[in-house]
């Protein structure tokens, strides 16, 4: 994790037996020892009950040959070929320059300034 710099970081999970994923809004590293990570997602994003519901999901961290999928979540192109595989009951991107299988430690929700 003290390696990373920036990067795509794509979420995973799978619900009633369908791969899940999204590109995250935010990814930082809290802490080295224990492991522990944060990600942001927002409140409209297409995966964010299940989210919500799930206990464990997967991280992905694309390398550069991925781009086409960093794009294909952006919307930016229309199809593309995603291979996945599963460890430890939870779908990652194949190929990815980095994955974490993460556990759920705690979930909080932050409200923008410019809410009401």
């Amino acid at each position: 994790m003290g390696k990373f710099a920036t990067g795509i970081t794509i979420v995973t999970l799978e619900d009633n037996h369908k791969i899940l994923e999204m590109t995250v809004n935010a990814f930082m590293s809290v802490s080295l020892e224990p492991k522990l990570i944060a990600i942001s997602i927002d409140e409209s994003a297409s995966v964010y009950e299940e989210l919500q519901e799930t206990d464990k999901f997967g991280i992905s961290i694309l390398s550069t040959e991925q781009q086409n999928i960093s794009m294909y979540f952006a919307k930016q192109i229309e199809e593309v070929t995603i291979n996945y595989e599963y460890r430890d009951g939870v779908p990652i991107l194949q190929d990815a320059l980095a994955t974490i299988i993460c556990r759920k430690l705690k979930q909080v929700t932050i409200l923008s300034l410019l809410q009401k």
